[in-house]
This record gives C-alpha cells, sequence and structure tokens, in this order.
C-alpha cells in the first residue's frame, strides 16, 4: 500500500467558486430541451401521505366484486347441480369402491413377502447338494418368514385402532349427533366407495368422467372461439375476458375481446358453430355488439341461457288485460325474446312485413295485432283477408273495413288510404306540423292500420297485382307521417310477392321458418343469411319464432305470443265494450275511407259488410275519363220488380226505406218490422208474413236486435241487409 495522505500539507482551496469560460449562446429551443430534462430527472411527486397513489384492480370495485361473486355462485351452483345429477352414478359405483378397497387391505397385509418366501424355496431346492448354498437359501427364507409374521402383526394393530377410532367416531357420530351429521357420514361413505369404485381403462387407470356441460369462462371461451373458426389457434391468448360471466336475464354473460382484425360480426357470423362448441341450440345463445361505451368493432357481449327458451309458448298479456291499450305510447306486446323481454311494437312510424313458409306462425303474430288493436279505440283497422278462411271474422265485429279474397276492393281500398293520407297531410300542413304527434291523432280521425293477411293473392293478381304493388309502395314510403300504417304477411316469401322498392321501407320485418336462405334474405335483406340470421334454420316446432328487426331492437330471435281462441274472443269482446262506449264501432262514427268504397262499389265493408263475415260482391273497378273509379251501375226498380220470386218485395222495401230517408234524399238506415215495413208492405201490394221477411233479410242482417222506435225497442231491418239481398238477387241472375 502507498503512503497514507497527510491532510495538512496539502495546498489551502480556494474560498471562491471557479470561474469557467463562458459557454456559446444557445437558442431558445435548447433551453426548452434542458429544461424539459431537467423536470424528467426531477423525483416524481407524491401526495401528501407521502406515497404514489396506484389505481385499484378491476375486481376491487363494487360492479367487479359482484361480477365476480356472481361468477363463483354460478360455478358453485353448476358443480353442485352436476354431482346430483350424477349421484345415482356414484351411489352405484359405491359398492365396487368398497370391494376395491378390501382388496386393496388384502394387497398391503400381504405385500411383497409371498413371493419372497416362494423365492427363497427356489433357491434352497436350486442348491440341493451344496450345503454351504443351501444353508444360506434357508436363512434367507426364515428370515422372509419372520419378517412377513411380523409385518402382519403390525399391520393387524394399525388396522385394528385406526378401524376401531374409526367406528367409534362413526357410532357417535351417528348415535350422539344430528341429523346433519348423519347425512355428512352417509355423503362421506358415498364419496370414498365412489371415488374407489370408478371405471378403470385397460390399463387399471380410473376413466376421466364425463366433464360438465361447459359454461361461459375465460377458457371455455377461448375454446369455442377457436373451434367455431373465428379465431386462429395461434392466436388464441389474445382473447381477453373484460367483464367476468355473470347472471343477467335468466342466463349467463360476458363481454370478450376479439383479436385485432376480428369482428363482432364475424362471431355473430359463427353462432351455430358457437353453440354446437358450447354444447347448446343456437336459440339458447346470443351474440351481439358491445353497446357499452367502451364498445367497440371487435368487442361482444355473449349471453348464455341454461335451457331454451323459446321451447315454450307464452300467452298473450292482453288476456289479463282489464282497461283499455295505447298502442302509440305502450304498444303492442308483440312477442318475447331469448332474454325474456317483450317487444312492444309501437303503432307510430313502423311498416311492418311478417313471412314464412306454410305453419310458421305467422297467424299467430297477427293475431297479437289485431288482438291488441281492438283494444285502442284510436286505431281504425282495415283487415284486408287473402286466405279466405273465417279465421279473421272474430274481429269482423271492430273492423273499419272487413274483406276476403277481393283484389279489385283492395285496389278501391289503397286509393282511399292515399286519399285519406293526403287530407291528412293537408291538416298537418296547416297547423304547421311535420307528422303525427299522439296530441293530432284525434284531430286527424285516428290511426289507420291496413292489415293483409296473405299479400300472395293480391300483389301477384294478372290484373290489379301491379296496380296494388304501387299503392302500397306510395304508402309504404309517405303513410307514417299521415298515421297510416301497413302490416303485411305472406307464406310465399319471393320477391313477385315483395317487390324490393316495397321491401325498402317496410323497416319492421319478422322472418320466421323459410324454406331455404334466399327467401329468408327476402324478408330480413340480402346477405342477411351469410351473417347468421338465417330464417331457414329455425326449429319447425317452435311456430311463431323467427328473426325479428324492429327500430329499437336491432335483429333478435323472438317468438309471438299465443293467444288462445278462448283469449282471442275475450280480448275483442273487451274492446267492442270499449270502442261502443268511446263511439268507435262500426257505424257509431263517420268513416270517410268506408264513405268512399260504398260510394264507388256500391257496398260497406264495415264490421265486414252485411254478412259480417267479409264475404262482399267481387268489384272490378272502372276509371272514367279523369281516371278516377266510377260507382258501379244500380238496377233500376222497374228490373228488380221484374225478378222473381222476391224482387217485386225487395223493390217495394226500397222504395219504403227511401220514403222514410231524411231531407237530403238519404235512404232511412232501419226500420221497425212490424209498425213500417209489414204495413208498408201489405199497402204496395205485396202482403207478407213476419217469417217471409226474415226468410228474405235475416241472413243479410248483422245486428238482429231491438233498436229504439218512438219511444219503445223493437225489431226491425237495415236498408244494409236489403241492399245485399238484392246484390246476391242480381247475382244470381247474371
Amino acid at each position: 500500500m502507498g503512503e497514507p495522505v497527510d491532510f495538512a500539507k496539502l495546498p489551502p482551496q480556494p474560498t471562491a467558486p471557479p470561474v469557467f469560460p463562458p459557454a456559446p449562446a444557445a437558442d431558445e429551443d435548447q433551453e426548452h430541451d434542458e429544461d424539459q430534462e431537467e423536470a424528467d430527472r426531477a423525483p416524481e411527486k407524491v401526495d401528501a401521505e407521502g406515497f404514489v397513489k396506484r389505481p385499484r384492480p378491476g375486481w376491487a370495485s363494487v360492479e367487479g366484486f359482484k361480477a365476480r361473486t356472481s361468477f363463483l355462485a354460478l360455478n358453485g351452483l353448476d358443480w353442485l347441480q352436476y354431482q346430483a345429477w350424477n349421484t345415482p352414478r356414484y351411489i352405484g359405483q359405491t359398492p365396487r369402491g368398497y370391494g376395491r378397497l378390501i382388496k386393496k387391505w388384502g394387497e398391503g397385509y400381504r405385500a411383497d413377502f409371498p413371493q419372497m418366501i416362494k423365492t427363497a424355496k427356489a433357491e434352497i431346492k436350486k442348491a440341493k447338494g451344496n450345503p454351504t448354498a443351501e444353508a444360506k437359501a434357508k436363512a434367507l427364507r426364515d428370515a422372509r418368514k419372520a419378517e412377513y409374521k411380523a409385518h402382519k402383526k403390525g399391520y393387524r394393530i394399525k388396522s385394528a385402532i385406526g378401524g376401531g377410532v374409526g367406528a367409534g367416531a362413526l357410532t357417535a357420530g351417528v348415535l350422539l349427533g344430528p341429523t346433519l351429521t348423519d347425512a355428512a357420514i352417509g355423503l362421506g361413505a358415498v364419496i370414498l366407495g365412489s371415488a374407489a369404485g370408478r371405471p378403470l381403462n385397460s390399463e387399471g387407470e380410473p376413466v376421466a368422467a364425463s366433464s360438465r356441460k361447459v359454461q361461459l369462462g375465460e377458457e371455455s371461451v377461448r375454446r369455442v372461439l377457436v373451434e367455431a373458426g373465428v379465431v386462429g389457434k395461434e392466436r388464441a391468448e389474445e382473447i381477453q375476458i373484460v367483464d367476468l360471466p355473470h347472471k343477467a336475464d335468466r342466463g349467463v354473460q360476458c363481454t370478450v375481446e376479439l383479436p385485432g382484425g376480428i369482428t363482432a360480426g364475424m362471431a355473430v357470423a359463427k353462432l351455430e358453430k358457437i353453440a354446437s362448441a358450447l354444447g347448446i341450440k343456437p336459440s339458447q345463445l346470443v351474440i351481439e355488439d358491445d353497446s357499452s361505451d367502451e364498445g367497440h368493432a371487435g368487442r361482444v357481449v355473449m349471453w348464455m341461457a341454461r335451457r331454451d327458451p323459446f321451447k315454450a309458448s307464452r300467452p298473450s298479456p292482453l288476456a289479463k288485460r282489464k282497461k283499455p291499450l295505447d298502442t302509440w305510447k305502450e304498444g303492442i306486446p308483440l312477442a318475447f325474446v331469448a332474454k325474456g323481454q317483450t317487444v312492444d311494437f309501437q303503432l307510430r312510424d313502423v311498416m311492418l312485413l311478417i313471412a314464412g313458409a306454410t305453419r310458421s306462425g305467422k297467424g299467430v303474430a297477427i293475431s297479437n295485432i289485431n288482438c291488441a288493436v281492438s283494444l285502442d279505440v284510436k286505431v281504425n283497422l282495415r283487415d284486408v283477408d287473402g286466405k279466405g278462411s273465417g279465421e279473421h271474422n272474430v274481429y269482423a265485429p271492430f273492423a273499419a273495413s272487413f274483406f276476403k279474397l277481393n283484389p279489385g276492393r283492395l285496389v278501391a281500398l289503397l286509393q282511399a288510404e292515399v286519399a285519406e293520407m293526403e287530407r291528412r297531410y293537408e291538416i298537418l300542413d296547416d297547423l304547421g306540423e311535420s307528422k303525427l304527434t299522439e296530441k293530432l291523432i284525434d284531430q286527424l280521425g285516428g290511426i289507420e292500420l291496413i292489415v293483409v293477411d296473405e299479400l300472395y293473392p293480391y300483389t301477384t293478381h294478372p290484373i290489379y297485382g301491379p296496380v296494388i304493388v304501387e299503392l302500397l309502395i306510395h304508402i309504404a314510403s309517405q303513410g307514417a307521417g299521415a298515421g297510416v300504417l301497413l302490416v303485411l304477411a305472406t307464406q310465399v316469401p319471393e320477391v313477385a310477392v315483395v317487390p324490393k322498392r316495397l321491401r325498402a321501407n317496410l323497416v319492421g320485418r319478422w322472418g320466421m321458418r323459410t324454406e331455404g336462405p334466399a327467401d329468408s334474405n327476402v324478408i330480413l335483406g340480402d346477405g342477411k343469411a351469410g351473417d347468421g340470421y338465417d330464417a331457414s334454420k329455425i326449429d319447425a316446432s317452435l311456430r311463431g319464432l323467427g328473426w325479428l328487426i324492429m327500430p329499437g331492437v336491432g335483429i333478435e330471435r323472438a317468438r309471438s305470443f299465443y293467444p288462445e281462441d278462448d283469449d282471442r274472443a275475450a280480448i275483442v269482446a273487451r274492446g267492442i265494450e270499449f270502442r261502443r262506449e268511446a263511439g268507435r264501432l262500426p257505424g257509431q262514427w263517420d268513416d270517410p275511407v268506408e264513405a268512399y268504397l260504398k260510394k264507388v262499389t256500391g257496398h260497406s265493408s264495415a264490421g265486414g259488410g252485411v254478412k259480417g263475415n267479409g264475404r262482399l260482391p267481387a268489384y272490378q273497378p272502372a276509371k272514367n275519363k279523369d281516371g278516377e273509379p266510377e260507382a258501379p251501375e244500380q238496377v233500376s226498380a222497374a228490373d228488380l220488380a221484374s225478378i222473381k220470386p222476391n224482387g217485386p218485395i225487395l223493390a217495394a222495401l226500397v222504395a219504403l226505406f227511401e220514403a222514410n230517408g231524411s231531407e237530403d234524399g238519404k235512404p232511412a238506415v232501419w226500420l221497425p218490422t212490424t209498425e213500417v215495413l209489414l204495413p208498408g208492405l201489405e199497402g204496395q201490394g205485396q202482403k207478407i208474413t213476419r217469417e217471409k221477411l226474415a226468410a228474405i233479410l235475416g241472413r243479410f242482417e248483422e245486428n238482429r236486435g231491438k233498436r229504439e222506435w218512438e219511444g219503445r225497442r223493437i225489431a226491425g231491418y237495415t236498408h244494409d241487409a236489403v241492399t245485399a239481398a238484392i246484390d246476391e238477387l242480381v247475382s244470381d241472375q247474371g
């Protein structure tokens, strides 16, 4: 080592700071960089308590804690359900397990000593004639026997102690413990025996038990997304569960972050394959975009039901409703979705197309709509039946218009609705309003709802089809703002039946089971089947189930509520009473649409016409020089009187109704039988009995009830009944 330094001998140090040569001038940017470097080197600021705050982990938040708790509860419940389901199998394995345990005890009692003693005896036999080797082999045999004897004694003692302690504990537990202790002992005995009695494979190893049904979890989600082909196996680790599985809407839900470049739509398109990988039906799974603030194109919400939510149909909520329905505010309870919520169809500005194959459930959906409309006195139902059965007859008493299989009359109805639409827009223009609002419904005359149940015979009619299509397009594109709405249904979802220009304005779509993807695309839109929304894959046994597109709902599987026949009749009966009190039954209010129809066709279809079943004489629209429909020619009184056998009586009845009509020349609406009709007929030389008159007019009379006449309620007949009888008589002659 060197000599120690003597600090006392060092030269004195300067007391003034050293002087450095001046540095070259720096520009402002350099000064700014130096300031920033100094700021970066500065120690990190701490809060008043002297530590740097760190963000809390996700699980520490209330939402995160709830999610984790729900996740643990779901998995625990699922585990318990699985064990309960397999209890019979466990009990069956128990006897075999205890047999194996006894056998194992025997193997431990003997150990390898019998084999070692046998080997030593073989060595003695082999050493015969060699005293030294023989003596050595005998000594080994005796040693093995002594060890075996000691082993058995020790094994018996250990078994006796263990068995005695166990038996004593079990006896004490059974005799002295509560029932819960007895159950725990029994459960433990079954678990021990079942575990030992598991089936063995060819190598003697226990066979793995069947796995529990796959539930939503990080590993299962990764696996199924890979198996379904949504994500490549090499990118599986990039899949992240950003919202742990938790209870939601009668099922389990989680939010999944997909790898970059993979969109939510790609997952939706693979829904069937994902459901297969999860071991469930497609109807039990909902995959949709994450609509939260944190959501983006690569994040999906997966929801799964434990059982098929559509397996059982549900009765209409209207069956128990005792008060009127406001379809503008509340909407029509149309269907339920997988998560259980009700889809309410608000009659505001939505035009709806319902389509699917035969027996797919369209009629059930239409029934829901018509039943609901009966309860809303502000809605004028124009019910157009294209099938001709009695399915719609129950709605006739309150329908503003109802007719069947009459393409010419539909032309007239749609022309009347276009005129009504223009009338309403003139009123809105005068009021400075752009469209119908709730406060203007009564002022404009209510909501016009045109329901056509089976579009096919109308839009494909060789003569009237093109005109009907153009009128429907006109109303679909402009009617919503004036409160003129369409609900169209067909079991032939083809472009020829529902042209693309018409579909473009039917923003509400309900695609029930179809024959193929092409038909499904006609209903839901081009390419929808390829996006995973394919109505041709809907289970045929689930009538009323389909893909529903509705503003505010998006696109979801939805099944129509199912009103039973008795429920339908009861709902409509209540609706009729509400309308009667409000003065909104057919004939109680001035209906400009029906007035137009009667003018141009000669017949009213209010309440289904005089027969009440919608069957009216076929109307063939003609056009005058101005392009407007002309009224059909009426048979003269002289011609009518010449038609036998009842022509003279009907001609006399016409004269009676005209004679008792109003000052403006309109015939009387109704006349009493005894006081006017029979005496009047006799005065014209047509003396007949009450029974004869009933035979001529009775079956055409919609309402045979008595009416007020000069302070009394007496029976009579309407002018419409006379008109209907004349139509039939003339038709038979033609």
